[in-house]
């Protein structure tokens, strides 16, 4: 069995990766800058030094050269103590530096050999004008020592361009590689997490809206996957559940409904006066009695068809129906209640008047139960509209009430099987089942239940069907 990485340790694995590439790379461009500083320092330190001795020391010789004309051409005695002082300090300037650069001792052995100098008024003035033979000789080793020197500094610095220009690429495609790492490998592992979480969201709303139709599929092995085997498992019993308990629905609603029957039919025999004469008294609680079964006999209806649609039983056989007609009808038998409760009851029909494709009896059981919700959540004196307009060679049915409407964080809840906000139970009676069944319904259909509450402007739920089609065309 593969080992469980949990997503702490991928996170920090993944985070050491992207720091280890960040310093080697930032540890191998401060190397190379360091060796760069050292080889700058050196270059300082050796040839620009030398090169300046070698500069001063010849600058001195050509010193040593002119005084000595001077003194051959002119006569001008204080050019032999010229001489003298320039001699003495090229020896200085060639003494120290040899003793900072000892490499230096066989390049310039010959400038630390014995050397004579003669100066001499006699000779033609020709002969004056000639360099000093040992003059001449140190000159051309300085001026080597020069030449190299420079060519020398050239090449280093050539190389240290280079070198500069590498580190500065290395460096940027250091970042470069951490960016692109750092960014896909985030990108990847986010992609890996959200496909996780899609899976286990997509679980809940299936569980929502009537069961874990699918397995929730986590490829991961880390505690996302405990969590998809856990919620797959609370999938498999949550169906076992709801299996045993729409067959104990199914179950009790098939043996309330026989003795449900007898009762109803008992009352209304007695109502009709079959069994004798009632008082007024006796038929005021008899209407009572009535009342209630057939509210009992409502609820039994809604619990066998949420059980029907639970198993997969509940059937639909639409053929072309009249809207409007059928509006019209859902109208009437709302009036009543809403006379009742002080609510004036409109409908509003511009759609054509062609038919729809819809099995009448249950869109009927629909609009009568959104119906029946307006008017008992609308207050006294205000409207309920019941509306039929064309849409997309169809029609939409909507039911616009102007009561307190539904809370924000309430209305996908709304539509869940057995679901009742805390105000509606204190207030109101019912089981929580008829905006589940009309969903349903409406879905059977090919169709959506909309629900729309702007703040302070009550609800409205819409749906809307096909066109039925013409057989003949």
């Amino acid at each position: 069995m593969a080992r469980r990485i949990s997503i702490s340790n991928k996170l920090l694995l993944w985070s050491l990766l992207l720091v280890t590439i960040f310093f080697v790379t930032s540890g191998w461009l401060i190397l190379r800058v360091s060796e760069n500083t050292a080889a700058a320092e050196d270059l300082v330190a050796r040839n620009h030094e030398i090169g300046v001795a070698a500069r001063q020391m010849a600058e001195r010789l050509e010193s040593v050269q002119e005084n000595i004309r001077r003194f051959t051409l002119l006569g001008a005695e204080e050019a032999v103590d010229y001489v003298v002082e320039d001699i003495d300090r090229f020896g200085e300037i060639l003494r120290d530096t040899l003793d900072e650069h000892p490499e230096m001792n066989e390049e310039w052995a010959p400038l630390t050999e014995e050397f004579s100098i003669t100066i001499d008024q006699e000779g033609p003035p020709d002969k004056a004008l000639e360099p000093n033979p040992t003059i001449r000789k140190w000159l051309g080793v300085l001026n080597t020592t020069l030449e190299r020197n420079r060519s020398e500094m050239q090449r280093r610095l050539r190389e240290l361009e280079r070198s500069g220009r590498t580190a500065m690429l290395t460096g940027i495609w250091g970042l470069v590689a951490c960016f692109i790492l750092g960014t896909g490998g985030s990108l990847f592992l986010a992609w890996r997490l959200n496909r996780s979480l899609r899976e286990i969201r997509r679980g809940i709303r299936e569980v929502r809206t009537g069961g874990l139709r699918t397995p929730v599929r986590v490829a991961t092995r880390d505690e996302l996957a405990e969590l998809g085997s856990a919620f797959n498992r609370m999938g498999v019993r949550l169906r076992a559940e709801e299996r045993m308990r729409a067959e104990f629905v199914s179950m009790l609603s098939h043996e309330i409904r026989t003795p449900l029957t007898t009762i109803r039919e008992s009352l209304n025999m007695i109502r009709e006066g079959v069994f004798g004469e009632i008082n007024e008294r006796q038929a005021k609680f008899i209407d009572i009695s009535q009342q209630q079964a057939g509210n009992l006999s409502d609820l039994l209806e809604k619990l066998m068809t949420v059980s029907r649609l639970e198993s997969g039983r509940l059937t639909i056989s639409p053929e072309p129906t009249d809207g409007s007609a059928l509006l019209e009808e859902v109208a009437e038998s709302l009036l009543p209640a809403a006379s009742q409760a002080g609510i004036e009851l409109e409908t509003s029909v511009t759609a054509p008047r062609h038919p729809v494709r819809a099995d009448a009896g249950r869109i009927r059981q629909v609009l009568t139960n959104l119906g029946d919700n307006a008017v008992k959540f609308s207050p006294s004196g205000s409207r309920v509209v019941l509306t039929l307009t064309p849409s997309n060679g169809g029609a939409e049915f909507a039911v616009q009430d102007h009561g307190p409407g539904i809370p924000e964080e309430e209305q996908d809840l709304v539509f869940d099987k057995y679901y009742r906000s805390e105000g509606v139970r204190e207030q109101k009676n019912g089981a929580g089942l008829g905006l589940a069944i009309c969903r349903k319904i409406v879905e059977a259909h090919g169709s959506t239940l909309h629900l729309q509450c702007p703040e302070g402007e009550g609800c409205r739920f819409s749906f809307v069907l096909p066109p039925a089609i013409n057989e003949q065309e």
